[in-house]
């Protein structure tokens, strides 16, 4: 991921585009937690106290549905949930 990353800010250096710096620091961050999450799945899965794919989902599922709704919030706020509630 990061020589695809480095790479693509190389090519957009000299381009009239907006180079985000950000979105590259986005990526990058979320190829290194990937990985973390790979890791911390192996060890659950395989190591002392042997966790099974459907209780690590059961418990990462309130995580992750706790990150999306944040997410919603920042981006979309209230509306679609308002719009939900009045269907």
């Amino acid at each position: 991921m990061i020589p695809v990353c480095c790479g693509g800010a190389i090519c957009a250096l000299g381009e009239p585009s907006k180079f985000a710096m950000v979105g590259m620091m986005l990526s990058l961050a979320a190829a290194v937690f990937r990985a973390a999450r790979a890791v911390l799945q192996s060890v659950l899965m395989f190591g002392h106290d042997k966790v099974d794919a459907i209780t690590m989902v059961f418990y990462s599922a309130p995580y992750n549905i706790g990150l999306f709704i944040f997410g919603s919030l920042v981006y979309e706020g209230f509306t679609p949930y308002v719009e939900v509630f009045r269907i």
